[in-house]
């Protein structure tokens, strides 16, 4: 017989209340994505970043632990313009310390050394990236929000595909190989066709991500700001 409204449910009721009890004290629930106006571009903070335990190992191995971070700037539902940023950190066993390099497009955002191991945990967790993305993209007055994709340490994984790919290469190479269509260059000569540069390492990962099919790293995590307008953004 269903309860009266109004009237307690006991044993399922409480835990369903311990349940959404545990999911608003989980830390990843309280992660969000903060935006300001610095200079002539947007700050980005991700504030409240849950990693997985395993994060303090990867940061201590000595190898480069990165992450991945694709920005998309969205009016409406449309994309107005994207950029990826890499943070990479490697522990230096030499001077016993932790640098950290936030690069876009080639071009040094940020870079800064850090003591402690506590140090760095902390500035991961509230993550700060300045001239995230260019606010020459954005019209005055129009609303605009802004989403990350963060990916943790998917370059490795990357690096094994281009391992099997040239595994793939060489194996196929011993095979007899089919006639190059060429195309005509004047008279008598020819060259063969033009072929496409390989895309990005950065747009191989997220395109991967993006299908849902093969997660590229072992974890992820997506955050939505809210919306906003540039010129109501504080420096």
């Amino acid at each position: 017989m269903a309860p009266a409204w109004g009237q307690p449910v006991r044993g399922g009721c409480r835990g369903a209340l311990a349940l959404i009890g545990m999911l608003l004290l989980s830390p990843s629930w309280g992660a969000e994505l903060r935006i300001s106006r610095v200079g002539t571009g947007l700050g980005v903070v991700l504030q409240g970043m849950a990693y997985p335990p395993t994060l303090t190992k990867d940061l201590k191995s000595g190898l480069t632990t990165h992450l991945l971070i694709h920005l998309t700037l969205l009016h409406d539902t449309r994309a107005e313009a994207q950029r990826d940023i890499d943070v990479a950190v490697h522990y230096d066993l030499w001077d016993e310390n932790f640098p950290m390099t936030e690069t876009a497009d080639h071009a040094v955002l940020r870079s800064q050394d850090f003591a402690t191991l506590e140090q760095l945990t902390a500035f991961l967790t509230n993550l700060a990236i300045p001239q995230a993305l260019p606010t020459l993209h954005l019209v005055s007055g129009e609303r605009y929000r802004l989403q990350a994709q963060i990916l943790l340490n998917p370059i490795e994984r990357e690096r094994m595909e281009r391992l099997k790919q040239w595994v793939a290469d060489n194996a196929a190479s011993e095979r007899p190989a089919s006639p190059t269509p060429t195309a005509p260059l004047g008279r008598g000569a020819s060259v063969p066709p033009a072929v496409a540069p390989p895309d990005s390492v950065f747009n191989r990962i997220f395109q991967q991500y993006a299908s849902g099919v093969d997660s590229p790293a072992t974890w992820q995590q997506t955050l939505v700001s809210s919306p906003f307008v540039l010129q109501d953004l504080t420096p």
